[in-house]
């Protein structure tokens, strides 16, 4: 063929190719629809290249094992017609060398793969073969320079078409096909986003806002309406309306946000919480959440974008929260468990043996936090007196290894328990049996501290005790009274009986004879029915019915039994015949004994009344030979409470002891006084406990023993004075005094001159001496004044140690007070609290000496306190055999234990004199008036925590 002819044929080819090439264009962009676009435009290029389908692949994912695509659209020509494939995922197997290096090469490199199934590897051979595809022209697809994927062209026989200028021709097809589906794909994502935010926007329950606030404007959801109880039709202008709905008090509030809104910066976010009244009435709480959206050329906000949420619930679940919190609070205040923390001043590792966490326990432990029932367990009323108390001190004593067991069992179950009880002691020494549930606050493999609640079981304790000692007994009773036991049917017919080993002594004869007959058998007609009647009642009421009757015994005496029938199920029961004669002579004794006690009482010359724990007079009982005057009938009594009919001298007094008697279930007594027909009666009430609740306060006239102790000591006082004056004679020329002479004369003259001179130094010579000179001389004024302070305690001492001491009967109470009113501005100087409990009424000491014991150890607590801490002083005394011990606690600074013998030896000081002044002799002082008073004195303190002096005073001093 000429070289011209071909070359028209090829020209005319190049423009068949481009034609089609831009129909292909033109069905590409016309359609909107996207399958339709691509199938139309597809058709095309497949009629000119004289192919038979399309495969538009978007690659997913490549390794070295495989090629992972997503058909994104495909069509094969089926005879003439044309049929587009499901989408549908496409792995291509790339565990083949050659097919590998080739898609790799494809991927990163290449273009354009032209090739045949013949001369493909044999696993890619196969695949091809299965999709009827003999020759392919594949052709990578580029979306803002990334690899998308790739379009192939396939034909199921063998085609030589595939030659470079029809593919040159067709590469700005597929670069539009690349534009297109980077434009479809922006659209799809767009609609995909819009789609996104109409959902969002639709289905949150917040009301979503666009408030244009020049033209008082909104661009919001629909949810604001439900919101509030209103339609939208029912809503004409919804700033207006919103505006007349919102609560008169946080109107203020929303012009105040308004405010902050319109200052605030660009992207700052501006909150605010309202309320509206909903169409029913009530009040819903919103929160609003707002930033400047646009601003005017001036910079002044144009709009504003608003999220409003519904936080009703919220509020209102906050409103429970915090009630549900009062009521934790005042359950934990009420609570009748005692509920404390206790935590531990170094936190215990938990990879310890049990054995060491233990020992820390015990060594570490302390009381921080307690209700009022924990402490008055103890025997407290005041908390603050068990905060910081050593668990060590609690679970000491003798049971300490019963309750170390416990703890031990608490730690091994990895600090839990449950109902695990202690021994441990009150204030008094009383035994109280604790039941402890407690659990540990484990942080970072530590134990912190302890919760724990704990319930007073001592009364359940000891009346298991008295259960078991009570069942032991009635086992024993069981086997020996000779009762009866018969198990009986509904139906009234003996079914069984239990032996008791002393029933042959019984009154009733043998059980045995009984057995398979009926009562109406084994009674007569009415006792019979009346047994009936029990087995009945018994099995209806399911509890115990009992009957009682007589019988004339073979001998002729008159004798009782008594039945008592107890349900064992809805047929069967078990009846017991007791001979109960003796019971019934035991009564008649019991009531012929209560009539004499009754006579004993009314005998009696005291007036004795019963009254409750509410201190209200029950009844009185006044004895015929009482003539002893009132100020009102006993009779006018009844029905009041005590404070109401008695002065309030008497009053105090009596409640107290009231309520000491039935809290320590013990007798005591009190004493007041009355003026009656002028002259003054002195009467002795003795409160007895009766029962739980009440008490019998007898009262008598002490009026002559009072006047005859007054007398005595009178008397006594009056012989101590002259004993005085005859000591002070007798040893006038002794050595101390000859001390105090010197002391008060030979040795503080001198220090006299010292101080004057020192004195005058620094006042007319002042502008002579530097700063160093100045100096020396303050400590020379200064020392002056210490060593002054010095003699004066020596002073004191020796006349301690030298004059003769007198021992009385002292008013403790009275003594002590009259010590706190003469340190009022001491005390108040430093905010101290002092507490008095369990005071002896009466002592036998020195009233100089004791006075100032007590005021040398008030002003060390007070003095020695904590920064930062007011001082609180604890002062008590109990009854010890011979002695009154005294206990004087403190919550101050504490004293090391090295130093704790030896502080109350002269001039021993812990601390320097600018910190705490004082000379180092107070405490030997107290030393020394002890001794004189036949007692001893020790401290026992912690550092940090505070200390307790006790002293003791011997009762019979003379």
């Amino acid at each position: 063929m000429e070289k011209s002819h071909v070359d028209k044929l090829s020209k005319n080819r190049e423009y068949v190719l481009l034609k089609g090439i831009n129909e292909a264009f033109s069905q590409l962009l016309h359609h909107e629809d996207e399958t339709t676009a691509l199938f139309e435009a597809f058709k095309v290029i497949c009629e000119i290249f004289g192919c038979d389908g399309v495969y538009l692949l978007h690659y997913l994912s490549y390794t070295e094992e495989k090629l992972s695509t997503q058909v994104y659209f495909a069509m094969r020509q089926d005879g003439k017609e044309w049929k587009i494939l499901p989408k549908s995922r496409m792995d291509f197997p790339l565990e083949d060398e050659q097919v590998r290096t080739g898609t790799f090469n494809f991927i990163k490199e290449d273009d354009t793969i032209i090739a045949h199934r013949q001369n493909a590897p044999e696993q890619f051979n196969s695949i091809l073969k299965a999709m009827e595809i003999e020759s392919h022209f594949v052709h990578k697809i580029m979306i803002n320079k990334e690899l998308w994927g790739s379009i192939s062209f396939v034909s199921k026989t063998f085609q030589n078409q595939w030659v470079k200028p029809p593919i040159k021709t067709l590469i700005p097809f597929i670069n539009t096909l690349a534009n297109f589906l980077a434009h479809k794909q922006a659209e799809n994502l767009q609609l995909q986003q819009k789609h996104l935010s109409e959902t969002i926007t639709s289905t949150i329950p917040d009301w979503i806002l666009l408030v244009d606030v020049n033209n008082q404007k909104f661009t919001y959801n629909n949810i604001s309406y439900p919101l509030i109880g209103f339609s939208q039709e029912e809503v004409p202008d919804l700033f207006i309306f919103l505006m007349n709905r919102l609560h008169p008090e946080d109107k203020k509030t929303t012009y105040a946000f308004f405010e902050r809104l319109a200052n605030a910066s660009d992207g700052e976010i501006v909150e605010k919480r309202f309320r509206l009244q909903h169409k029913e009435g009530y009040w819903l709480h919103f929160q609003e959440r707002a930033k400047v959206f646009s601003r005017l050329p001036n910079g002044n906000m144009s709009e504003y974008l608003g999220i409003v949420q519904d936080i009703t619930d919220n509020v209102k679940a906050q409103y429970k929260l915090e009630e549900s919190e009062q009521r934790y609070r005042n359950f934990i205040s009420h609570s009748f468990d005692g509920i404390y923390y206790m935590r531990f001043e170094k936190p215990i590792p938990l990879n310890l043996t049990i054995d060491q966490q233990v020992d820390m326990y015990y060594q570490y432990g302390y009381i921080e936090e307690c209700n009022v029932s924990f402490a008055r367990m103890y025997g407290y009323e005041d908390t603050s007196i068990l905060i910081g108390l050593r668990v060590i001190d609690v679970h000491g004593g003798e049971y300490f290894e019963y309750n170390r067991k416990s703890t031990y069992d608490f730690i091994k179950s990895n600090y839990q328990v449950a109902n695990s009880e202690t021994v441990e002691h009150d204030i008094n020494g009383k035994e109280i049996y604790l039941l402890n549930h407690a659990i540990g606050d484990i942080r970072d493999g530590h134990c912190f501290g302890v919760w724990g609640t704990q319930q007073d079981i001592t009364e359940r304790r000891k009346a298991e005790r008295d259960l078991i000692e009570s069942e032991n007994i009635l086992r024993a009773m069981m086997n020996a009274i000779p009762d009866l036991k018969f198990r009986m049917t509904k139906e009234g017919f003996y079914k069984g009986y239990f032996e008791s080993e002393y029933e042959n002594i019984s009154p009733i004869s043998s059980a045995s004879r009984f057995i398979g007959k009926h009562l109406k058998d084994a009674l007569p007609p009415d006792l019979a029915e009346d047994h009936l009647i029990l087995i009945r009642n018994a099995i209806r009421d399911k509890k115990i019915q009992t009957n009682e009757y007589s019988f004339i015994s073979p001998s002729g005496e008159v004798r009782y039994r008594e039945s008592r029938v107890a349900p064992i199920n809805d047929n069967e029961v078990v009846a017991v015949v007791r001979d109960v004669t003796d019971r019934k002579k035991a009564e008649q004794e019991l009531k012929e004994s209560q009539e004499l006690l009754k006579a004993i009482v009314n005998a009696l010359p005291d007036l004795k009344f019963r009254i409750n724990k509410d201190f209200i007079f029950l009844d009185y009982y006044e004895s015929e030979n009482e003539n002893e005057p009132t100020l009102i009938p006993p009779s006018a009594f009844l029905g009041k409470r005590l404070d109401e009919v008695l002065p309030d001298s008497i009053t105090k007094s009596g409640m107290k002891a009231i309520e000491m008697a039935l809290l320590y279930k013990n007798i005591q007594t009190f004493e007041y006084f009355l003026p009656i027909n002028g002259k003054m009666h002195y009467y002795e009430g003795r409160v007895s406990p009766m029962s739980e609740g009440e008490v019998i306060l007898a009262v008598r006239n002490i009026s002559d023993q009072r006047q005859t102790q007054m007398e005595l000591r009178e008397k006594l006082r009056e012989l101590d004075e002259k004993n005085k004056e005859l000591t002070a004679y007798i040893e006038s020329n002794s050595q101390l005094e000859n001390f105090a002479y010197i002391a008060s004369h030979d040795l503080r003259e001198p220090v006299r001159t010292i101080h004057s001179f020192a004195q005058l130094i620094q006042k007319n010579y002042n502008s002579i001496l530097d700063e160093k000179g100045m100096n020396y001389l303050q400590f020379i004024i200064n020392g002056a004044e210490n060593m002054n302070f010095l003699i004066e305690d020596l002073l004191t001492y020796s006349r301690v140690s030298s004059e003769e001491i007198v021992f009385e009967s002292i008013e403790l109470p009275k003594l002590v007070h009259d010590v706190i009113k003469n340190l009022t501005s001491f005390i108040l100087e430093n905010e101290a609290d002092i507490y008095l409990s369990f005071m002896p009424d009466n002592i036998i000491a020195n009233r100089i000496r004791i006075k100032q014991l007590f005021q040398n150890l008030i002003v060390n607590a007070i003095k020695f306190h904590r920064e930062g801490l007011s001082p609180k002083i604890h002062i008590s005394g109990v009854d010890h055999d011979e002695y009154w011990l005294f206990e004087m606690k403190d919550n101050g600074i504490g004293i090391p234990p090295e130093m704790q013998d030896k502080i109350f030896q002269l001039f021993k000081k812990i601390h320097r004199h600018k910190q705490y002044p004082g000379t180092g002799i107070g405490l030997a002082l107290c030393k020394r008036i002890i001794e004189q008073h036949g007692g001893e004195i020790w401290v026992e303190s912690t550092v940090g925590k505070g200390s307790s002096f006790y002293f003791t005073i011997k009762k019979s001093l003379g």
